[in-house]
Parts: C-alpha cells; structure tokens; sequence
C-alpha cells in the first residue's frame, strides 16, 4: 500500500532545487572541504616540521586527526594514532586520554569496534588512576557506544549507568546529558518510545542550557530523536529533523557524518514509499562514504539499497549489495547490523523462490535479534520467519512465530507492527483451516487498521489547527527575517559611508559651530524682537481700550443730541397748537422744520462709519 504524505515534507517540496543539488552535491562538498582543510593541515604539518616540543607536537597531531575525520577516516586513525603512541612515551597522562578519545572518534566510522573498545578499556583505567572523574565519564559513553554496536545490551547500559554516576558527583553536566542519550536510545530499541523521549529531553535541557551549551551534543540527540519518530510512522517529524542535523553537518564540511545522513533521509523515503529519492540519497551516500573511507556508513547504504532492487525485481543486484553489507558487518563486527544482513539475505532469497536458503537467514537474523535483545527487531524478525512458513505451506508452524510477533508489538505500542502479524494471522489460520480464528484475527487486524488511521487524523487535525495558529506567528518572523536581512544590508552599506564620512568630520564640526553660533544671534534678534512685540502689543491694547471708551462716549453724545433735538421738535410742535396768528404760525413750523432737518442729517451722520460726510442723495 503506498503512502499518501508527499504534502508532509515541504522542506523538501522544491524538486528542482534538489535535484541540481544532489549532482553538484559531492562536488561541491568534498572539493570545498578538501580545499580548505588541506589549508589548515598545511599550516598545522608546518608546526611538526618546526618543533620539537611533546605537548606542542601532539596537540597538533590531535588537531590534524581533527580536521581529517570530517572527510577522510583513513588519515584521521593515522594521525590520531601517532597523536597516542607520542603522548604515552612521556609523562602527562591527561595527554594521553585526550589523544585516546582522538583515535577512538576516528576508529568508529571505520567500524574498528574492537580496537576502540580495547583502547577505551585502557583509558577508563588511566582515568582512575590520576582521578579524573571527568574523563572516566567521557570513557564510559564511549564504552557504552561501542558496546551498543556489538550487540552488548547489559554493558551498554552499565556503561551508561557508570557514565551518570560520575557526572553526577562531579556536576559534569555534559557527561549527564549523554547518559541520558544513551538510557534514551537504550529504551528506544526496547520499543518504550514514550520514555526514550522523556531521556532525550532531559539531554536537550542540558545541551541547550547556558551553564552547558553544546551544540554538536544537541545535533546528537536530534538524530536520535527522529530516528524514533520514523519508528512511530511520524516521517514528517523525523524528515525534519534529520534535514536540521544534515544542514549542521553540511555547515561543518563534516562529509563523514553527511554520509550518514544521506541514508537515514533515504529510509524514511523508502518508508513513505518515494522510490526514486531513496535510491539517489543511498547512491549518494555510497559515493560519500567511498570518498571519506567511512566503512560504517557504508555498509548502512548496501543494507538500504539492496531492499530497493528486490522490490524492483532486480534480485542479482540487490544479493551483490546484501553480500557487500554481510562482508563489512562482519568486519567490523557490528553485530547489531547484522541481523537486518540476514534478514536481508533470506528476503532475496524468498523473492526469488529458495525458501529453504531463505528460513535459514532469517532464523539467523532471528537468533541475532534475540541476542541483542532489542524488542523491536525481535518482532519484526518473527514476523518475517512466519510469513516465510506461510508462503512454504506451514501455517501450524507459521503461527508460534507471528503470535510471539503480534504478543512483542502489542507490549511495545507498536500498532502498525501488531495489526500486520494479525493479518498474517488470519492467513495462517485460513491456511489450516482454522476459520474461526481466521475471521477473528482478521477483526483484530481490521480494528487496529481503524485506530491507526483514526490516531493519523486526529493527529493531523492537532497538526493543521496547530499550523492555522501559528501562521500569522510563522508570517511575523518571517518578516523580522526579512528586516533582519535589511537592517544587516543597511550595516554594511553604514559601514561604507562612516568610513567615507571620517574626512570631513572637522569640516561638520566647523559648519556646526557656525550654524550654533548664528542659531545664537538669531535666537538673541528674536528675544528682542519678542520684547518689541509684547511693548507694542500692550500699547495696542491700551489704544483699543481707548477707542472703545471714546466710542462709547461718542454714542452717549449722540444719543443726547437725538433727544434734545426731539424735545425742541416736541416743543416747538405743541406751541404751535396754542397759536392764533397765521404769521407767528409759519414761523414756528418753518423753525420745526430747520430743527427736524437738523435731525435728520444727525441721523446720517451717527448711523453712517464716516462721520466726516453723508450720502446727500439719500438726505434729500
């Protein structure tokens, strides 16, 4: 059945992009890296042409083991052992140790586990011996890594054990942050998920604290975290974060761990069913691990690839690439390895038809699993052994192993796994005829189906609601990005025009001065002008207040004019009724005419603005 999540991956969604990127890719990567380190370890050889002191000479043997390791493991164990056999002729056993982990990181790529684990034996005790709890606890993680790899669960976790204990009496918190990488990644392979995140938690706090930030440590964990999240079917989450790890090491120029990634990026493609991008990252992880002799990444890429061409039905090939994992693994004695090799190896040979050849290599990645006691495995194993039975018509037989199968996944959550042994289940019992068990096997496997996919909606919907609240926050840092990006173009540009600016500073200071004393005298000119101002406001005032009382005054006066003039009419109006004599008569009216004309240009002169004149066509 093929996944439908190709929206889950947007990190990944500009096609063309890395299309280009994957041919250019190792090109790019190994000609850059080469080129600038080749810089480093020239500047670094020429300090060992011109020294002859120990401490001096190993420091920088250290260094150039360093700076090799990120793209040639091969010349990364040389000078690291030269680094470790130079500081053990003489006295300074901290020397010593620190050259030890120097050639224990470059062995493990190539797969030496034995040799590390020899040669970590040998430090823990010297650790001891100068009492240096620090170090013992750096030892122990390396102790329990390489027990890890060899399939010793119980040492791999007293290692661990020893490791935190330590840290923990000396508050050496790096040392507790990778005990609880490895407790994590120990109760990862038992299949406990939920408390294998709880360790990696509690690695993270530490890693990205202030007191004991560590980057590289961080990474770490990150990669074991998305290794678990492939394991629960989250491949969005776990293509992530291995993108955020692969970016790191990119960043780095570290070749040997981008090996790696490039196969756990092809996995989870391969889980998702995108057949063609699985196969160009494990074709690029080959070509990378070839280029920096990384063995271990190596033969990770062979164990991928081979699955992909005998799905493809190209078994030849794919049984080249299993026997090519098979010769490394054994080499390097990677016993947890090697059961996928033997898993691998029956597949072929079942796809192909030798079902005989092929129960005998998948008993063997059986026995494997059940040695290195990692639950997860020891189901899928089973799992495998019985659909082989079915297919050789031994459903009786078949049964034993899928129900230990569906019994193991059920105690470790893993849904998908459980309802896959039941539905191979219900074809073992249909094939010897059990019915009844067949149809409820069948139920079971129908049930679990639902709840995963139920589980996947739920759990996409917590996604998309959690995606529509944070777009406007996801929008707003985008935005700071963007001005970010502005403000350090704007710097550099800054940077540019201060530089230019710097000649004519004197001048500005000049012109400034001039500009402050002139800005003086102005403000001086204005004080003055200001105080003029305020004095001819004021008299203005009282000039106003004058006017105004001389016009009230001027209207009093009219007014009385009117009225006397009014009375005298009023008078002169009522003698007249008294008057017998026609004569005396026209006199008084003829002098109450002079007095009403009077009047009237009195009228127009107090009703008119100008006193001076009046409108003679209306007076008369």
């Amino acid at each position: 059945m093929k996944l439908q999540n190709q929206n889950l991956y947007s990190v990944l969604k500009n096609e063309v992009y890395w299309k280009l990127f994957l041919v250019a890719f190792v090109l790019l990567l190994t000609g850059l890296q080469k080129s600038y380190t080749a810089a480093n370890i020239d500047s670094l050889q020429s300090i060992l042409s011109n020294t002859n002191d120990t401490t001096i000479l190993v420091e920088t043997l250290i260094q150039i083991s360093d700076e090799y390791v990120l793209y040639d493991v091969d010349n990364a164990i040389k000078y690291a052992k030269e680094s470790y056999e130079l500081a053990s002729k003489f006295d300074d056993n901290e020397l010593v140790i620190r050259s030890g982990f120097t050639t224990i990181k470059s062995l493990m790529p190539k797969g030496a586990f034995d040799e590390a684990l020899d040669l970590t034996k040998e430090l823990v005790s010297l650790s001891r011996e100068i009492n240096n709890k620090r170090f013992e606890s750096d030892a122990h993680a390396f102790a329990a890594a390489i027990y890890r790899r060899k399939g010793n669960s119980e040492m791999t976790l007293k290692s661990y054990d020893r490791c935190r204990i330590l840290s923990d009496e000396i508050g050496y918190d790096l040392g507790l942050a990778k005990a609880q990488t490895g407790y994590g990644e120990y109760k990862e392979r038992e299949g406990l998920y939920l408390e294998s995140f709880e360790n990696y938690n509690r690695a993270l706090e530490i890693t990205r604290s202030e007191k004991s930030r560590n980057r590289d440590l961080e990474i770490l964990v990150l990669k074991k975290i998305a290794f678990t999240h492939r394991y629960l079917g989250d491949y969005d989450k776990a293509l992530e974060q291995f993108i955020e790890v692969l970016t790191y090491y990119e960043s780095l120029g570290d070749i040997v761990r981008v090996a790696d990634l490039h196969n756990n990026i092809a996995s989870v493609y391969w889980d998702i069913e995108s057949d063609e991008k699985a196969i160009e990252y494990w074709n690029l992880a080959i070509d990378l691990a070839k280029k920096t002799n990384n063995k271990d990444a190596l033969a990770n890429a062979y164990q991928g690839i081979n699955i992909y061409y005998r799905f493809n039905g190209k078994f030849d090939i794919a049984e080249e690439y299993c026997l090519l994992d098979l010769k490394l693994r054994n080499e390097m004695g990677d016993i947890r390895g090697l059961s996928y090799s033997f898993k691998n190896i029956g597949r072929n040979y079942q796809a192909k038809g030798d079902l005989v050849s092929a129960k005998s290599y998948l008993l063997k990645g059986l026995e494997n699993a059940q040695q290195l006691g990692q639950q997860l495995k020891i189901a899928w194993m089973n799992q495998q052994v019985g659909r082989l039975l079915n297919d050789m018509n031994k459903p009786l037989e078949a049964i034993e192993y899928i129900l230990k199968s569906a019994e193991l996944s059920k105690s470790i959550n893993d849904i998908k796994g459980e309802g896959a042994s039941y539905e191979d289940l219900a074809q073992s019992y249909a094939l010897s005829g059990q019915m009844d068990k067949a149809f409820e096997s069948q139920k079971k496997f129908t049930d679990l189906k639902t709840k995963l996919l139920n589980d996947k909606i739920n759990e996409e919907t917590v996604k998309m609601q959690t995606i529509y609240e944070t777009q406007k926050r996801d929008d707003e840092i985008a935005s700071l990005e963007k001005e970010t990006l502005l403000q350090n173009e704007l710097l550099t540009q800054s940077e540019l025009v201060r530089n230019l600016s710097l000649g004519g500073v004197v001048l500005l200071i000049g012109f400034a001065s001039m500009l402050f004393y002139n800005s003086k005298q102005k403000q001086k000119s204005n004080n003055l002008l200001s105080l003029k101002n305020e004095e001819i406001a004021e008299q203005n005032m009282v000039i106003q207040e004058s006017l105004e009382q001389k016009e009230v005054l001027l209207k009093e006066i009219h007014h009385r004019v009117k009225n006397n003039l009014q009375i005298i009419s009023s008078l002169l109006n009522l003698q007249s009724k008294k008057i017998k004599d026609n004569n005396v008569l026209a006199s008084i009216n003829e002098g109450r005419n002079r007095v009403e004309a009077m009047s009237l240009i009195h009228q127009n002169l107090y009703q008119n603005e100008e006193v001076a004149s009046i409108n003679m066509q209306n007076y008369l």
